[in-house]
């Protein structure tokens, strides 16, 4: 005769089986912070997730805005970072604990439009935007291992559109790949992974054939293009505006202009200078990833290019920018680590703060070192997909041509997303600077993508303020100060035009207005050695022009 077991009897059972009932996941906390603010927001979520089994978990999440799926263990308290664009977003956390046991939560995210300083410019994006003369197609396989400096250890990965890719299958390869993400600002599409130092080439070609990228890339070193030195020639600056017939461009100009907002991609800008403060807006520290864009000590480039376009105007010291207080300066701090990463950031960052004019005056190093790296034919597509984000959204970009005399156009000067400038000597009517002109292995960089020309010998730019020169003034030569000349015109031309016009000029329609109304240099027509020509602000402020003004 047999018993009938009680309950207690059959979980007693099925203990000693080892079989146990599953308790499912409890999230205790999914906070976004902050949850609300301007773009591009940074928010941090923090996750705690508890399982009265001990079993470990897995989270999945979703940020709501169509980036890939982040995969992690969360078995103890964790957080992750993302970057939001403008908009409403709802991100879902999944927790599992690999037995059938679940859990789910929400959090909202609402970005707004970046607020614009006073007297600014229109967004741009809102304009009547033209198109390239050729529609180049994204790059696929792999960036340039040979002829170029980079960062060991470090690859970049256009991911590939499929869903499943980016999430569960990307986690997988990545983990048997050896390859480790790497945290950082926005990059729009792209992943920085570490890899071994040594590898960078053959695990990017294993990322290609298992289909985790469609182009693989180093992470790119550049430098800064300059060759400056502390001596004072007021008289030069003078000098260079009567060529370029700046100030004749600035009678031209309506009683309230409204103000472009010009981005310094570069060493920092001392916001502290006399001659400077009252010019400048907001900007980002990409380099180190905070809001202190301030120059690192003795690193003078990134001021004196901004001080060039940007410096006030008639306020009886010091010098006067190109754009007579027309544009402001927004510093985007890429040095000591300007890489393709950080300079990509720095675009998009810069894009959704409105800005309208961006300048680069940077070039890639070539695989020594010491010169620009010839990527006419391959170039770095973390950033050219960044211009052509900022191309698109009606942002006008220029680069400098590079110092070393070489005859061709160094990245992203070279890029058919920039404007590329050269810079040429003092002369009346003046010439390509060259190995006389700088010294040595020097001269202005040439070739079939320049644009145009400005002056960039012996021009005077602001420096950093210390005890002892709280006002100081430097010179310096080379296509770095070439460029901010170009593009201070530049805001010239977008406030007046806006101001005839009541609407924004897309990039194409300034480059086209440029180079139509530059002073030829060379041989008659478009030619290597000059582009175009000289820039001349006059004929671009002429609103009987027809071309500049359709």
């Amino acid at each position: 005769m047999h018993k009938k077991l009680g309950l207690a009897s059959l979980l007693a059972l099925f203990i000693l089986a080892g079989c146990r009932i599953n308790t499912a996941p409890k999230i205790i906390v999914f906070a976004a912070s902050p949850s609300s603010g301007e773009a591009p927001l940074s928010v941090n979520f923090a996750i705690t997730a508890t399982d009265a089994d001990d079993d470990p978990l897995t989270c999945t999440l979703n940020y709501g805005d169509g980036s890939p799926n982040a995969v992690f263990s969360c078995s103890r308290a964790t957080s992750r970072q993302h970057n939001y664009g403008v908009g409403n977003y709802t991100a879902t956390l999944a927790v599992s604990d690999g037995r059938g046991g679940n859990a789910s939560a929400t959090a909202n995210v609402s970005v707004s439009q970046p607020s614009t300083p006073a007297g600014a410019c229109p967004l741009p994006g809102s304009s009547s935007l033209g198109t390239l003369a050729v529609e180049e197609e994204e790059p696929r396989g792999l960036g340039d291992f040979a002829n170029a400096a980079y960062v060991p250890g470090e690859l970049l990965v256009r991911q590939q559109s499929s869903v499943s890719l980016q999430s569960t299958r990307a986690a997988t390869l990545e983990s048997e790949l050896g390859l480790k993400r790497l945290s950082g600002p926005d990059l729009s599409g792209w992943v920085r992974y570490q890899v071994p130092a040594g590898s960078e080439e053959e695990v990017a070609s294993q990322i290609l054939s298992n289909g985790l990228g469609e182009y693989v890339q180093p992470n790119y070193r550049y430098m800064l293009l300059a060759d400056p030195n502390d001596t004072y020639y007021s008289s030069y600056q003078k000098a260079q505006y009567d060529l370029m017939q700046i100030t004749q461009g600035w009678d031209e100009l309506p009683a309230n202009p409204c103000r472009p907002i010009v981005g310094v991609i570069d060493s920092g800008v001392a916001d502290d200078h006399p001659d400077l403060d009252d010019n400048i807006v907001p900007g980002r520290d990409v380099s180190d990833n905070d809001d202190d864009p301030y120059p690192e000590a003795g690193s003078y480039h990134g001021t004196m290019v901004a001080s060039i376009f940007g410096a006030e105007t008639n306020n009886g010291q010091g010098m006067a920018g190109d754009s007579r207080d027309i544009a402001y300066i927004m510093p985007l701090k890429i040095f000591p680590n300007a890489t393709s990463g950080t300079i990509a950031s720095a675009i998009n960052w810069a894009r959704q703060r409105g800005v309208h004019v961006l300048n680069m005056s940077i070039c890639i190093l070539n695989s020594s070192g010491d010169a620009c790296a010839d990527l006419t034919n391959n170039p770095d597509a973390t950033i050219e997909d960044a211009l052509r984000d900022a191309y698109n959204d009606g942002i006008v970009s220029f680069a400098a041509s590079g110092n070393y005399n070489d005859n061709f156009v160094g990245y992203p000067a070279s890029s058919p997303y920039t404007i590329a400038v050269g810079a040429t000597d003092n002369d009346n009517p003046p010439n390509r600077a060259d190995e006389g002109d700088w010294g040595a292995g020097n001269g202005s960089n040439y070739g079939s993508r320049l644009d145009v020309m400005a002056p960039g010998t012996e021009v005077l730019g602001a420096g950093i303020p210390d005890d002892s020169h709280p006002e100081p003034y430097m010179q310096g030569s080379g296509t770095s100060f070439a460029s901010p000349y170009a593009a201070g015109v530049a805001a010239l031309y977008i406030s007046r035009y806006y101001a005839t016009e009541n609407d924004l000029p897309g990039p194409d329609l300034v480059r086209d207005c440029m180079r139509s109304t530059a002073q030829d240099l060379g041989p008659a027509g478009v030619d290597d050695e000059t582009g175009a020509g000289l820039v001349r602000a006059d004929q671009m402020l002429d609103t009987t022009n027809s071309l500049c003004y359709p």
